[in-house]
């Protein structure tokens, strides 16, 4: 049931989205210094792949514990240690050159940063009104990819001048203010206005099943993925590599363009999840979106002499009509239960991140296979239009059933 808002649940949703801002964070910026880390780890791109599986696979672990835990127990205990715990592991990772113990620390960070975006959709199902639902969640896909974007473009300025090692410790201390903030934040009011009964360990369990049953929870959150994925691989990975080797940017210019990208997902997400129509029709939505990446990812890909400059314009609409991603929220919160809120977040996100992980190796792999001396990142990223093609037949999909 939706509560009156006060200025303890405002302060509470801020937090929890700029907790996932930080989740983004940690996710991207490695894509910044992609040689940087090969040279620190002595490994070529199927290492760096592998760092992003890894967070992916331990992101995709998480999430059903974290949506039991989120029902089971206090929010905002739970959200402090997960914060202080990503932000020291991502700092031992910038400073180590061991490759198990990257892995290692990559899986952890993305098993704690699981409960960034299951605690906004967790919030925003149980004390908000339905109609907010897909508006929180795509303000908060929105602000995490332009405020990681944007820390990612800051990085790139002051790279050129200083360590990099401490540039990017520095911009994750921001995590600490973050947990300071969830500590100091009326927390008496927030416990209060927080209470809810205790769920069982077989109760939730009962409702996964269920949930697992459900075919439309099922595709709908395979498409989320797909339709992610190809901004994950591209800017979250190889884009700024690919930017500067093919349009010939430095890296300065090549993260002002994955700047762009999640510039189009922070326009388009709130207002796709607010004007994104009724649930039956969001498919349909996702349907043309799809269609139009297709052109728009193999121009990006196959025509950068043609492109040129317009590249910009190019990413930033790529990431608009990406974001059609966020009406997968909308679909969800009409075939999911309310009370199955905790477990079907978690669920739909397992689905999102086992894909992205599992992807990111393949990518990874076929850029090492197209790659001698050098890096050769188109036939990696071919990947995209192919994902677009996948999402767009889930869609119609959806469409047919809703």
């Amino acid at each position: 049931m939706a509560i009156k808002i006060n200025k303890s649940l405002a302060l509470l949703i801020t937090l929890a989205i700029l907790f996932y801002c930080l989740d983004y964070y940690f996710r991207i910026v490695p894509s910044l210094v992609v040689r940087e880390l090969m040279r620190q780890y002595h490994s070529g791109p199927q290492l760096i792949g592998g760092f992003y599986s890894a967070f992916y696979f331990g992101y995709a672990l998480m999430q059903l514990p974290s949506g039991i835990l989120l029902d089971r127990f206090s929010l905002k205990k739970i959200i402090i240690s997960m914060i202080l715990s990503c932000t020291v592991l991502f700092m031992l990772f910038v400073w180590i050159s061991q490759p198990w113990f990257g892995v290692l620390l990559r899986f952890l960070i993305g098993s704690f940063s699981a409960f960034s975006f299951i605690a906004v959709l967790y919030i925003a199902r149980h004390y908000f009104s339905e109609k907010y639902f897909s508006l929180i969640s795509g303000i908060a896909i929105g602000g995490g990819t332009m405020a990681a974007a944007a820390a990612q473009a800051f990085s790139a300025y002051f790279l050129g001048e200083n360590d990099w090692h401490w540039v990017l410790s520095l911009q994750a201390a921001f995590g600490f203010l973050i947990a300071f903030g969830f500590y100091f934040a009326n927390p008496e009011k927030i416990d209060k206005l927080y209470e809810k009964p205790k769920i069982s360990l077989r109760e939730s369990l009962r409702e996964l099943v269920f949930l697992l049953k459900n075919k439309l929870v099922i595709v709908n959150g395979i498409t989320g993925a797909l339709l992610y994925l190809p901004t994950s691989i591209f800017a979250a990975a190889w884009g700024v590599t690919f930017l500067r080797d093919h349009y010939g940017l430095s890296a300065k210019f090549a993260s002002i363009g994955i700047l762009c990208l999640f510039g189009g997902w922070a326009l388009g997400s709130p207002l796709v999840g607010y004007f994104g129509g009724k649930s039956q029709r969001s498919p349909l939505f996702i349907l043309v979106c799809c269609l139009l990446l297709i052109v728009v990812s193999c121009a990006l890909l196959y025509l950068p002499h043609f492109i040129g400059k317009d590249v910009y314009l190019l990413l930033l609409l790529f990431g608009i009509l990406s974001s059609a991603q966020v009406l997968m929220w909308k679909i969800f919160a009409r075939i999911c239960p309310v009370h199955m809120t905790g477990v079907g977040v978690a669920l739909t996100n397992t689905l999102v991140t086992l894909a992205v992980s599992i992807f990111h190796l393949v990518a990874a792999y076929l850029i090492s296979l197209s790659s001698a001396g050098g890096l050769n990142l188109t036939l990696g990223l071919s990947l995209m239009p192919v994902l677009f093609f996948i999402t767009a037949l889930s869609s119609l999909f959806l469409w047919k059933r809703l």
